[in-house]
């Protein structure tokens, strides 16, 4: 710490002060990790109501107002996630990406190449472009 005001200052003080600064930059930091894990933590919750609305809107038989108010309520959600900086997941050309995707199960599929995503069983998430959730996926596995 060389600027003006510290000049004057003893060495052994000068010393004190640095590391008060390096104390509190260390707190700073650990503030941050535990406000973001905290985050993590409500969108996950999101993204788990989420999911149970995308398995009752999968499986519904007709197209009554209830299915209609369920996808405006998750629509309602995936904005809120959006703005706190949460997309899902895209895969290029349907294939499974590397570290982004948890293997659920595999299929045969005739003319399809090995690893393209047959079905997503649980969507990705993204938060600031690093990985909040993994895709549970199915692929395609034709090896004998």
């Amino acid at each position: 710490m060389n600027d003006g005001k510290f000049s004057n200052m003893p060495e052994w003080k000068r010393s004190k002060v640095d590391a008060r600064e390096a104390s509190l930059e260390m707190k700073l930091q650990q503030s941050l990790k535990d406000e973001i894990n905290s985050k993590k933590a409500v969108f996950l919750e999101i993204l788990e109501i989420i999911d149970d609305i995308e398995r009752i809107t999968v499986n519904k038989e007709n197209n009554t107002e209830s299915w209609k108010y369920l996808d405006i309520i998750k629509k309602k959600a995936l904005k809120i996630l959006e703005k706190q900086g949460i997309v899902p997941m895209i895969f290029e050309d349907n294939k499974a990406k590397f570290g982004w995707c948890e293997v659920v199960g595999t299929e045969k599929l005739v003319g399809a190449d090995n690893e393209t995503i047959i079905r997503e069983v649980k969507k990705g998430y993204l938060l600031n472009d690093k990985i909040l959730r993994l895709a549970n996926v199915i692929i395609v596995n034709n090896k004998e």
